[in-house]
């Protein structure tokens, strides 16, 4: 729980970096239709979820939850956030001081 004045001192869950870190990622958004299409493992005239069949929604679940369990690993989500920090004033605590600390 964090609590500050931006929350008016009301108890506020935080969230996950992986969830975080799959929100922002939004230059690197998969496509997994379209990556089905390719791969010929659904028909090409699907265009939405809502239109794939039994075995073509299970792969489609299957890689959507590998697409989100990639956020997991450390790797994943400090290139997503250092890619969105980048170019402008980061407003992460002590961001500024994090070469002091660090070897």
């Amino acid at each position: 729980m964090i609590y500050g004045c931006f929350n008016d001192w009301m108890p506020q869950p935080m969230i996950p970096i992986s969830q975080v870190s799959l929100a922002l990622d939004v230059h690197q958004k998969a496509n997994i239709l379209q990556m089905m299409k390719d791969q010929r493992k659904c028909r090409d005239e699907v265009d939405h979820e809502k239109y794939l069949s039994t075995d073509e929604r299970r792969l489609y679940l299957d890689l959507c939850e590998a697409y989100r369990k990639r956020f997991i690993n450390d790797k994943d989500y400090q290139k997503t956030i250092s890619r969105l920090v980048q170019y402008r004033e980061p407003h992460i605590t002590c961001i500024k001081h994090l070469k002091e600390i660090t070897p």
